[in-house]
């Protein structure tokens, strides 16, 4: 049958090539037929792509009419055919910045241009154009004026959200290279770290040459953290040319105009600016070649705030030169009869220079006695020296608590009560020290303090400090329960009570309280301490479900979540927290809840992310709730908030890291991060700041989650 089928098929084509060999000119219509038919399904298939072509190349025209008419035609077929949505998206990579503009326009209109899976580089290029729009002749100083202040404020922020996008692409370094050349010298500034993560030598060297002082600064500062090490020499050349010119500044005038004397303050901190940040990058980038320049700049410079900072800088050296000068500082300071500069102080703390251990105690003792003429800075400076040498002042600084403890002296009093927990612990000779129970009675002084004041006696308390003082006094006797009971029998009939207050009593007095940012630093203290007591003290916070035990205050219950979870030593206990925590998420209020959703993302629940982000933006909330969570999680936007966000300035972010107790968890979460000294003057803090962010800003490459 088969070979039947082939036979007769073979015949009949046999027949039709005869046939139309004999017939031409029917061959001919079928031909042109077919091929009528082939162009008619052609242009079918391709108006509409024709269509659309020619559409968005109307759409630029320079007749006003026909793009009126491209773009409303345009918008109709987007609307109602798919594949016309997805020419426009496709053609919004053209290299026309007036067609990705029309089409965006587009796209707007259709609400498709902010979606969720949007291609980042559109917003690339958006900030790009805008930075292009004010490239022009350099300023050599930031201006006063408050309007142009806040445009440049803005502007900053595009450059800022190229820094932490993480992205390499065509429109991030066509945005480099507008703000490298834009009026404003804080941009051409801010431009350096762009340049520096994008590993862009050649606009890096361009901007160390900067007519502005802020610029050279920013990029020398920023060469520095990166280890460029082939910019050490141009570096080295603006720092002597920086140095003369900040040594030959005149005095202030007190009589002139505010405008003319906020233009010289300008021009004297800029200075500073750059030898500072340049004497930071030599000695990160080559301390053995450039150690004798730098340490003759210390000897010699004159203006105490670059004085601090080069003092900083010798930390950075660390090396016998640089402990020299440092001592060499305190020596001329003790021979004048001054107390020596904080910075000096601290610099041999954290240097740890032994020969400078009885400054400290000296400035400990005149602390303790209360003697006039001592700055906060050189107090916090000595008790970080004590610390870093393992000085025995228990009875200095049992006293100095007793004494200082005041309103508005967080950091002083959180490190004296730090301080003193650590000397009650350790072993030291009787003579006239105080007892353990001693110190530990000031701590929990400490740790309850108030004070009223004013006619309307106002009640005033020492909320950071105190929150110390009660982990100090916990450390010292671990307990999990708030009171002590004991019961002795007088005689047959009679029995007697007695009740005592444990350690853990003073913890919640500390964390009851109308101020979140306490019980955070108590849940990191002890979260983070090692002692097992510890959970069971966050189960005291959070009482399980039929618990005798009934916690009634919301913010001891918070601060109970968040230590559970830190405090969590083993998987069994980490479930324990967030069982505990998840059953009470529905019946608690506003920031009980948000406590929960942050306490279970630091628990490893990736689910809550988007819930403790949302919080970022909420005033009600406390922010550093919400920025230790997404710390401990590794969510970067948490830094983003602290270091690239204008709304947010960076003395804000000082203070949390400070006074907060922001920065142990900084220290731990991202340990290579440098950050800055407490006992600093607040010029040295702001610099150092500044070099946290920069830093920060180096490491935002690739995805951000």
């Amino acid at each position: 049958m088969k070979d039947l089928f082939i036979s007769d098929y073979g015949a009949a084509m046999r027949i039709v090539r005869q046939y139309f060999r004999e017939h031409k000119w029917q061959r001919r219509s079928i031909t042109a037929m077919l091929t009528i038919i082939t162009a008619c399904a052609l242009s079918i298939w391709l108006m509409p792509i024709y269509t659309d072509y020619k559409l968005i190349d109307e759409i630029i025209s320079p007749d006003p009419a026909v793009r009126k008419k491209a773009t409303k035609l345009l918008t109709a077929r987007a609307y109602e055919y798919p594949e016309t949505l997805q020419r426009i998206i496709d053609a919004m990579d053209d290299d026309s910045d007036k067609r990705f503009m029309a089409l965006r326009a587009i796209l707007l209109r259709l609400g498709k241009f902010y979606t969720p899976d949007m291609n980042q580089e559109w917003m690339d290029r958006l900030r790009c154009m805008d930075l292009e729009a004010t490239v022009g002749q350099p300023a050599v100083m930031p201006s006063v004026n408050p309007a142009v202040k806040a445009t440049v404020a803005s502007r900053r922020q595009l450059v800022y959200y190229m820094i932490t996008s993480g992205r390499d692409n065509r429109f991030i370094r066509r945005g480099l290279r507008a703000a490298a050349r834009d009026v404003s010298p804080t941009i051409r500034a801010t431009a350096a770290v762009l340049a520096t993560r994008l590993g862009d030598d050649e606009q890096l060297k361009s901007l160390l040459a900067d007519v502005s002082p802020c610029v050279a600064a920013a990029a020398a500062r920023d060469a520095g953290l990166a280890g460029r090490k082939s910019l050490a020499g141009p570096i080295a050349k603006r720092l002597y040319e920086f140095v003369p010119k900040s040594q030959s500044l005149p005095p202030l005038d007190a009589s002139a105009k505010p405008a003319a004397k906020e233009i010289r303050q300008q021009e004297r901190f800029y200075l500073r600016e750059a030898v500072s940040c340049c004497a930071y990058a030599l000695a990160r980038l080559d301390a053995k070649k450039y150690s004798v320049v730098l340490c003759k700049l210390v000897a010699q410079v004159a203006d105490k705030p670059l004085r601090d900072r080069l003092l900083a800088v010798m930390i950075v050296l660390n090396n016998a030169q640089g402990r020299t000068v440092v001592m060499d500082i305190i020596a001329d300071s003790q021979f004048s009869g001054r107390i020596p500069p904080a910075m000096a102080i601290e610099a041999a703390a954290q240097m740890k220079i032994v020969s400078a251990g009885p400054v400290a105690l000296d400035v400990l003792g005149r602390a303790a006695r209360g003697e006039e003429g001592l700055l906060k800075p050189q107090v916090i400076a000595s008790i970080d020296l004590a610390v870093a040498l393992g000085l025995p002042c228990r009875g200095t600084i049992n006293k100095l608590c007793s004494r200082l403890w005041y309103p508005d002296r967080p950091i002083l009093l959180s490190r004296a009560a730090r301080l003193l927990g650590v000397q009650a612990r350790a072993e030291q000779p009787a003579g006239n020290n105080p007892s353990r129970d001693d110190c530990a009675t000031t701590l929990q002084a400490g740790a309850t303090y108030f004070l009223s004041r004013g006619e309307d006696d106002e009640i005033v308390t020492t909320p950071f400090a105190s929150a110390a003082a009660a982990m100090a006094a916990w450390r010292l006797a671990p307990a999990t329960e708030e009171f002590q009971t004991k019961t002795e029998s007088k005689d047959a009939d009679i029995e007697e009570l007695t009740v005592k207050r444990t350690s853990a009593f003073f913890v919640r007095e500390t964390v009851a309280v109308d101020q979140p940012d306490t019980g955070d630093i108590v849940a990191w203290g002890l979260g983070r301490s090692g002692i097992p007591e510890a959970f069971k003290l966050g189960e005291m916070f959070l009482p399980a479900r039929g618990s005798k035990h009934r916690e009634y205050n919301p913010a001891a219950r918070a601060t109970g979540a968040m230590l559970m979870v830190l405090a969590a030593q083993t998987p069994s206990q980490r479930q324990v927290a967030v069982e505990r925590i998840s059953r009470r998420l529905k019946r608690e209020d506003f920031v009980g809840m948000g406590t929960g959703y942050c306490a279970l993302l630091m628990a490893g629940r990736k689910e809550y992310l988007s819930k403790v982000l949302d919080l970022l933006g909420v005033d009600e909330f406390p922010l550093q709730r919400v920025l230790t969570a997404l710390l401990v999680a590794g969510d970067k936007t948490a830094l983003d908030q602290m270091f690239y966000n204008i709304v947010m300035p960076l003395d804000e972010s000082l203070g949390l890291l400070t006074v907060h107790g922001l920065d142990d968890v900084l220290a731990e979460t991202d340990p290579s991060l440098p950050l800055p000294c407490a006992a600093g003057p607040y010029d040295v803090q702001m610099w150092q700041m500044r070099i946290l962010r920069d830093a920060y800003g180096l490491q935002c490459v690739g995805p951000r989650r």
